[in-house]
C-alpha cells in the first residue's frame, strides 16, 4: 500500500482523491450488500444489475458535474467537493433503488436454510468454558457493545465536528491543537490494537517461541530416554518379552474396535 501512495502521488493523485473516488467506484455495491444480508427478498440478479448500472450512472454523474461547474475534467475538478458528492450520492443511491426495484419485481424469498447450516460457535462450544455461553454473560457483553459502539460513533460523528464550528475558519494555533488531537488520537489508537491482541494472546506466542527453541532439547532428552529403556529392556529379556506381549495386545483391541465401529 505504501508504494502505491507513492505511485499515485507521483502520478498527482492524492489519497484523499482516491479515497472519495473509491466512494463513486465502489459505492454502489453497499445498499445491494446490506439488501442481500438483511433481506428476505433481495435477489442475486437485482445485485449484480444494482452494483453495475450504480457504477456507472455514479461515474457519469460525477465527470459531468465537474464539466459543468468548472468547464473542465481533470484530477483537479473531479477532486471538489460537489463532482465527489454527486458522484458518491447517485453511486450508492442508485444502486440500492436498481437492487429494490428489482427485488419488489422478481423476490427470491430466502429461507436462510444455507445460512443456518453454517458451523457456528455455539455448535463448538465444549471446547470453551460453559460460563462463556451463559445468558446473562452474553447480554452483558451486548449491552457493553451498544453504549460504547453508540457512544464512540457520537463523539466521532456528531460532537467532534461540532467542536470545529465556534472557531469557524482556523487559525494556525487553533489547527496545530486540532492536528495534535488527532495525531495522538491515532497513536494511542494504534498502539491499543496492536498490544491488546499481544497481550491476549501472549501464552500462546510464549509457548510457541518455547517450543521453536527448545525441540532439539526435547528430542536430546527423548532419546536419552529411549536409550536408557532400551539398555534396561536388553538387560532384562523377561521385560522384553512382557512388553511385546503388551504390544500386541493393544494392536489386537484396536483392530478389534475398529471392526466394531459401524461404517458411515
Amino acid at each position: 500500500m505504501g508504494l502505491l501512495a507513492v505511485i499515485l502521488n507521483k502520478a498527482g493523485v492524492s489519497l484523499g482523491w482516491m479515497y472519495l473516488a473509491m466512494g463513486v467506484i465502489i459505492g454502489s455495491a453497499v445498499l445491494p450488500i446490506a439488501f442481500m444480508l438483511l433481506w428476505r427478498k433481495a435477489n442475486a440478479f437485482g445485485a449484480i444489475l444494482g452494483t453495475i448500472i450504480g457504477c456507472l450512472i455514479g461515474i457519469i454523474t460525477w465527470v459531468s458535474v465537474a464539466k459543468i461547474e468548472y468547464g473542465r475534467v481533470n484530477l483537479e475538478t473531479t477532486g471538489r467537493n460537489a463532482p465527489m458528492l454527486a458522484g458518491n450520492l447517485v453511486s450508492i443511491l442508485f444502486g440500492g433503488a436498481v437492487h429494490a426495484i428489482c427485488s419488489m419485481i422478481w423476490p427470491q424469498n430466502y429461507d436462510w436454510e444455507t445460512t443456518k447450516d453454517i458451523t457456528t460457535v455455539e455448535k463448538v462450544q465444549s471446547e470453551l468454558p460453559a460460563e462463556e455461553f451463559k445468558e446473562e454473560k452474553l447480554v452483558k457483553a451486548k449491552a457493553w457493545i451498544v453504549k460504547w459502539g453508540i457512544g464512540f460513533t457520537l463523539v466521532i460523528v456528531v460532537v467532534w465536528p461540532i467542536m470545529s464550528l465556534p472557531a469557524r475558519e482556523f487559525s494556525r494555533g487553533y489547527f496545530t491543537f486540532w492536528a495534535v488531537i488527532s495525531i495522538a488520537w491515532g497513536t494511542v489508537g494504534s498502539a491499543a490494537i496492536i498490544a491488546l491482541p499481544l497481550m491476549e494472546s501472549w501464552q500462546t506466542i510464549r509457548s510457541v517461541c518455547i517450543g521453536m527453541f527448545t525441540n532439539d532439547m526435547l528430542m536430546e532428552k527423548i532419546e536419552e530416554i529411549n536409550l536408557k529403556l532400551h539398555s534396561i529392556v536388553t538387560s532384562m529379556p523377561e521385560a522384553e518379552r512382557l512388553y511385546l506381549l503388551q504390544k500386541e495386545k493393544i494392536k489386537k483391541m484396536e483392530a478389534a474396535e475398529q471392526q466394531v465401529q459401524p461404517t458411515p
